[in-house]
């Protein structure tokens, strides 16, 4: 794998190149370990296999290194669905990215969230379901989590149920990893969740939205979930692909924010200029 981002830095390099390549040392490696895309697939447009596989190749080329499958009950209704699934898994190997299924899942949906872990590879399963209270949600949680282990698998969970009660969130186990999501438009109250979860010891990915379906917040919340991402040592970062309104924009719209999202997340520092990424979007917009 390092070599293979080695290639891609290096091919990025000859890319700005002319006349002649310069002389140079090259040091580099991602601020965060994990970055990826979420798209959703249940929601709206369902991507055909050869747009996934492009998008797959795009992501490839700006260093992400997992693309994880936002899915529910409706995409099992198309024929041949989880084969699609394992030979889309073998896709996202061959160029160095861990497709990781995430499933918004209940109580029957237990045969096709086994499935769907049986046909990937990844170590992690993700699961989204929210529309539930609190208590229901935890115990719900609890129990797919023990499932999730008996496939080797580790769990990823959107924490919005316990942003507003902590204790409960403390009562997790620690090998469980919280999905940060949203479009905070408050930076403090961001920053104070994000450092409320790693100190509490979870692993924890940050996951802004490319906000496409609403083009709202759209690069801004991606830069401070990358800063305090890289400050409180995030173990991933998650653009989340929403398909909020059956998203019905062009896809041309996401892609500022997938190139803006694999540079920040990859160096945030070096690549944290947002005028541009800003002027791009809107011009997008208003094609």
């Amino acid at each position: 794998v390092s070599a293979f981002r080695a290639i891609t830095t290096l091919n990025q390099v000859l890319k700005q190149c002319t006349m002649q390549i310069p002389q140079f040392t090259l040091v580099d490696k991602p601020d965060i370990e994990n970055r990826g895309i979420m798209i959703d697939v249940s929601n709206g447009k369902l991507p055909e296999k050869e747009e996934l596989q492009k998008l797959i190749d795009f992501m490839s080329e700006i260093k992400y290194n997992q693309l994880h499958l936002y899915i529910d009950d409706v995409v099992f209704a198309y024929p041949d669905f989880l084969e699609s699934v394992k030979e889309l898994s073998v896709y996202c190997k061959e160029r160095c990215i861990e497709l990781v299924p995430n499933h918004n899942y209940f109580e029957q949906d237990k045969k096709n969230f086994s499935n769907t872990i049986s046909y990937c590879e990844s170590n992690y399963i993700g699961i989204g379901y929210t529309e539930i209270n609190e208590e229901a949600y935890t115990k719900f949680l609890l129990e797919i989590d023990e499932l999730s282990k008996k496939y080797g698998k580790q769990t990823l969970f959107r924490d919005d149920k316990f942003i507003l009660n902590p204790e409960t969130m403390k009562k997790l186990p620690r090998d469980i990893i919280p999905l940060e999501r949203g479009d905070e438009p408050d930076s403090t109250i961001l920053e104070s969740r994000v450092k409320f979860l790693a100190e509490e010891g979870f692993d924890f990915y940050v996951c802004p939205e490319t906000s496409g379906w609403q083009n709202e917040n759209t690069v801004e919340n991606q830069l401070e979930y990358a800063v305090y991402g890289k400050k409180y040592k995030a173990l991933g970062y998650l653009l989340t692909e929403q398909g909020n309104g059956w998203h019905t924009k062009s896809p041309a719209i996401s892609l500022v924010p997938y190139v803006y999202g694999g540079g920040i997340s990859w160096g945030v520092d070096e690549n944290a200029d947002v005028a541009d990424a800003i002027e791009l979007v809107n011009d997008l917009e208003r094609l």
